[in-house]
């Protein structure tokens, strides 16, 4: 009995000097924080930098526990501040990789330097196996805390996100097609909003906050071009403002997000919104104007309206769907089938550069996906979901019929990057066919500047 009560009363002081060590360090933090001039927030995102050396804007909302649109605006605080770099991942690039500036690192670890000369000198005074007990001790603690973590959110959410990678050309969406690759469906995916609950709860969101500013909100992609997948496919929106978006717009855009992503989590991350003015639609090349975007794996971020951006805003206004404002029809210009065509094929001519990058199954499938419907954009002058695209196209590239069969069906069954990829086709595939798209699409010597519809001889064999 006396050990037994030794023992309740030593993990008791356990208990309480861990209470006090981790409310002790928390208060230290924000100290350090407060001088760097950042928020706590900031330096766990800085820290994790600095031992992981770069990370994806995913991996740092998983690590901070924070929403997408919180890790947007924190991300553009420190890149602002020069504390980090945010780069296309070369891989992947729909991700956003961050890396920590090096000649930041002194900065951030000042403040901690003499902190850590006095516990290097009391961890001296420990034995070895002292040593390798607080070692398995705080490993143990490190797992208690991701188990209740996932545990925290299973209970907010009624499941954790599961959604799979993403995908890109280099590029952005619809100026490149972008979209969200399958996961394997789960017995939570029921609990998943429908999405016209989100877009209904978006639309009154950005009334409410844009008011004046907002002429109108549309919605584009697979939802409207069709094979909609409530549980792998996002959500495309084209937002038309009365001026060009700017840093102040982007703080409020950004809270808009994350409002959005904490009432329904199970989509935070798989929206893409694009926020123009309509002089930019109007001005088309636009180069003078800027627009603002947020995607999966891109955060909110401030870009020049380049030529890129009409294939979206031709989708938009021929196809749109109206959730707020005007028929987008009539209120957005209607883009010269010309400058669409260009657009797309600058994408095409890319692509056998961008494909060498393509390792994991999924981008191989994102490739081929992509090229040929750019293909039948080119020939039909609509935007197909990626299935129709497919089924329509194996008959015009029946050498290429298999492997345009496994991209469709990797994307729309439950491919995984643990699956054996077809790199070797692929890249064959993307080669003959962005040389025979370009060749058909060499304008006719006879026809007149901007006349020529842009089909050639082309049969696909």
């Amino acid at each position: 009995m006396p050990d037994e009560t030794a023992r309740t009363s030593a993990i008791a002081d356990l208990m309480r000097a861990g209470r006090e060590m981790s409310r002790l360090s928390m208060v230290f933090r924000y100290a350090i924080a407060e001088r760097l001039g950042l928020t706590v927030s900031d330096l766990e995102c800085l820290d994790y930098l600095a031992d992981s050396g770069s990370a994806s804007a995913g991996q740092i909302a998983e690590r901070t526990n924070l929403t997408t649109g919180a890790v947007t605006s924190m991300l553009r605080r420190l890149q602002q501040a020069g504390y980090v770099t945010a780069e296309r991942d070369p891989a992947d690039r729909r991700r956003v990789i961050v890396t920590l500036r090096p000649e930041r690192v002194a900065d951030l670890e000042r403040p901690y330097e003499r902190f850590a000369e006095r516990a290097e000198r009391l961890v001296e005074g420990y034995s070895v196996e002292e040593v390798r007990l607080l070692v398995r001790h705080y490993d143990r603690m490190q797992a208690m805390y991701l188990a209740e973590l996932d545990h925290l959110h299973t209970d907010d959410t009624g499941a954790t996100d599961g959604s799979g990678s993403t995908y890109t050309a280099a590029g952005r969406r619809r100026g490149s097609a972008i979209s969200v690759a399958p996961r394997r469906p789960t017995a939570q995916d029921h609990l998943v909003a429908p999405p016209d609950t989100v877009l209904s709860d978006l639309r009154e969101a950005w009334r409410r906050t844009l008011a004046d500013s907002l002429l109108g909100l549309y919605l584009h992609g697979s939802l409207v071009a069709g094979d909609f997948d409530v549980n792998r496919s996002d959500l495309d929106l084209l937002a038309v403002l009365a001026g060009d978006p700017d840093e102040k717009l982007l703080d409020v855009l950004a809270e808009l997000h994350a409002d959005l992503d904490r009432r329904h989590p199970q989509w935070a991350g798989r929206m893409e919104v694009e926020y123009v003015s309509l002089d930019a639609v109007r001005a088309v090349p636009g180069r003078d104007h800027m627009i603002a975007r947020i995607s999966p794996g891109e955060t909110l971020h401030l870009l020049p309206a380049t030529t890129h951006r009409v294939v979206t805003w031709a989708a938009v206004h021929d196809y749109g769907r109206t959730l707020l404002g005007p028929p987008a029809g009539e209120l957005l210009p209607a883009v010269e089938p010309g400058l669409v065509r260009a657009a797309l094929r600058d994408h095409v001519r890319d692509w056998p550069a961008w494909v060498l990058e393509m390792t994991p199954p999924g981008a191989q499938s994102y490739a081929v996906l992509t090229l040929y419907r750019a293909y039948q954009r080119l020939r039909n002058g609509r935007q197909l979901s990626k299935r129709q695209a497919a089924d329509q196209t194996i008959t015009a590239f029946p050498r290429w019929a298999d492997l345009i069969v496994w991209a469709r069906d990797w994307w729309y069954g439950s491919g995984q990057d643990s699956d054996p990829g077809r790199f070797d086709d692929v890249r064959a595939f993307v080669h003959e066919v962005s040389a025979a798209i370009l060749t058909a699409e060499r304008p006719d010597p006879h026809d007149a500047p901007g006349t020529g519809d842009g089909h050639g001889p082309f049969d696909g064999r």
